[in-house]
């Protein structure tokens, strides 16, 4: 939205509310996303299929989420009713609390049975709670944040590195336009994260060490961009704008370990 632009000479006065999902924004773009079409409520939302729906989102007809919605631009909303939540520790399944970052499991009468024609019986806990696969955590007002998939976790001397993390630090670069970050792997340390990122039109001569130095300024030591920068032309999406990162994956590993 923000790359396009709102077109010349339409009247967005009638609409309500926008809803955006599917990945984390910032908070500045979220502003200049609200900047561009004012007068609407623009907000996150989290969901899966398996559910049919939100698994969290603002009640805009309560004024307290209104008051949250607006003030907690880069949260998703607050819980659904008939679900229940919980939040474990991805690798001790011990119960965390508020700001702690964990796993979302989740129980409700609405979810599904199972993927047709797939046997998946690692998709619940032994208590019954289906896995969501997202690292999450929610704040004292109980709305909730979404971190990454687990999945694409990157995992780099014991420790867990969200790529998300970094892709949001790499956005805040003014002349980054898109940036995705992948895990380069490493016999030792495990995971090496890498950035592989499109600078706008106008970003002048601008260096891949130099992002790299704007990053390792920006993060703690473990979360460094140790397997460098790539600038590239475009970054690979599916019909739906989601990054292809297996396919971002496959070319660039091939690349560092041949």
């Amino acid at each position: 939205m923000l790359a396009v632009g709102k077109p010349e000479g339409i009247d967005t006065r009638s609409l309500k509310d926008i809803n955006l999902g599917g990945a984390a924004i910032l908070e500045d773009q979220m502003q200049k996303i609200r900047e561009m079409i004012p007068g609407t409520r623009i907000n996150l939302s989290y969901g899966m299929t398996e559910v049919i729906g939100f698994l969290s989102c603002f009640n805009l007809n309560r004024p307290e989420d209104v008051v949250f919605a607006d003030k907690k631009t880069d949260f998703s909303g607050k819980e659904i009713p008939d679900f229940s939540y919980k939040i474990v520790d991805v690798e001790t399944e011990e119960l965390l609390g508020p700001n702690q970052k964990g796993e979302l499991r989740i129980k409700s009468d609405c979810l599904f049975s199972n993927y047709y024609n797939v046997d998946t019986p690692e998709l619940y806990d032994s208590e019954g709670w289906l896995k969501t696969g997202d690292v999450v955590y929610y704040d004292d007002d109980e709305c909730f944040y979404i971190v990454d998939r687990i999945k694409e976790l990157l995992k780099v001397k014991s420790w867990h590195v969200p790529p998300a993390l970094l892709e949001n630090v790499l956005l805040t670069h003014p002349a980054v336009k898109a940036a995705v970050v992948i895990g380069i792997p490493h016999d030792i340390d495990g995971d090496h994260p890498m950035g592989i990122v499109v600078l706008k039109e106008d970003a002048g001569k601008v260096t891949a060490e130099e992002i790299e130095k704007y990053v390792e300024e920006r993060v703690q030591d473990r979360q460094r961009l140790r397997a460098g920068v790539k600038i590239v032309d475009s970054i690979p999406t599916t019909a739906s704008g989601k990054v292809k990162r297996n396919a971002i994956k496959k070319q660039y590993v091939v690349k560092k370990t041949n």
